[in-house]
């Protein structure tokens, strides 16, 4: 093998569009965290959203249904995870826990009753590649960056606009402070129970979009367990990216760059077994936590908020 193997442009092409899922997903908790909150049940809302996803799109036809209704089920999830977080005070860890077995099971029990038991798993077509014009024609960048799918195209456009919104926009600023220091922005008349719960509702419907992904544009199907363990990894790229987008945007393309790399590698030396080089990006991902024990943390990040005695 040689360094020409591990930048050859199918590679990238393939990290770049592995990395969009954990990107799209990322970008909801990031702004869920930025918030002051903490979801745990990512693996389980990515399920729910592959599924219902998956499901829609392969009964009506239309890609975009699909894409919706994994959303709006996510941002539903997102809702009653933040009224429980929000209102009832509800222990964060504990309440996510919950709502990834809830989620994982409602994921599996829907596709089950829908679609029953099958020989041949029944499959959608997934989303072509779209070339870009102009940009796609560049040597080597048009075909690693500019011939995506359109949903590969749209993850990478949330990184500016959750640059825009958390920093250039007074709603961001709110929704930072809600994170930071909530009393504060409470005295100035902004309601932070209504902030978090809507961005609940975001946040669940992006990283239920982020599942929605694998099967439009990767598998083509769904199955239970697909999910294979990336919600996990969108919390350490979270973590790790120090909330800031541009560095968890990076931390995508790395993991994206495993995940495409390992089955590259499954080729090149057959003479090893696959299952080492499958487990690649978890190995990196242990790694990755070691290091993220004492990064940054938004100051209230996992304390509700009580209005009525100091925190």
């Amino acid at each position: 093998m040689s360094i020409i193997d591990f930048l050859r442009a199918s590679l990238l092409q393939g990290a770049v569009s592995y990395s969009a899922p954990l990107l799209t997903a990322a970008m909801g908790e990031l702004l869920l965290e930025r918030c002051g909150m903490l979801d745990v049940s990512l693996e389980g809302k990515m399920a729910l959203g592959a599924s219902i996803g998956f499901l829609v799109y392969y009964f009506t036809g239309q890609v975009l249904l699909g894409l919706a209704a994994s959303m709006i089920i996510g941002a539903i999830i997102g809702i009653a995870f933040g009224y429980i977080a929000v209102y009832l005070k509800g222990n964060q860890i504990i309440t996510g826990m919950g709502f990834l077995i809830l989620s994982t099971g409602l994921a599996s029990l829907i596709y089950r009753l829908t679609i029953g038991i099958r020989n041949v798993a029944p499959e959608v077509k997934t989303l072509d590649n779209i070339k870009l014009p102009l940009l796609g024609k560049i040597p080597y960048l048009g075909q690693v960056f500019f011939t995506q799918p359109a949903l590969a195209y749209f993850a990478y456009l949330l990184v500016p606009i959750m640059i825009f919104v958390l920093y250039k926009t007074p709603l961001g600023l709110h929704i930072r402070a809600c994170g930071e220091s909530p009393r504060a922005l409470d005295t100035l008349g902004v309601n932070v129970f209504k902030i978090r719960l809507w961005v609940s509702a975001v946040s669940g419907g992006l990283i239920a979009l982020g599942g929605a992904y694998l099967p439009m544009v990767l598998t083509a199907t769904y199955e239970d367990g697909m999910i294979a363990g990336r919600g996990w990894l969108v919390l350490q790229l979270v973590i790790f990216g120090r909330y800031l987008p541009t560095a968890v945007l990076l931390g995508s393309l790395f993991f994206g760059y495993l995940e495409s790399l390992k089955f590259s590698l499954i080729l090149l030396v057959p003479q090893l077994p696959p299952q080492l080089f499958l487990m690649l990006p978890y190995l990196c991902a242990m790694i990755v936590l070691v290091f993220s024990q004492k990064t940054y943390r938004p100051e209230s990040l996992l304390k509700p908020y009580y209005r009525e005695k100091k925190n």
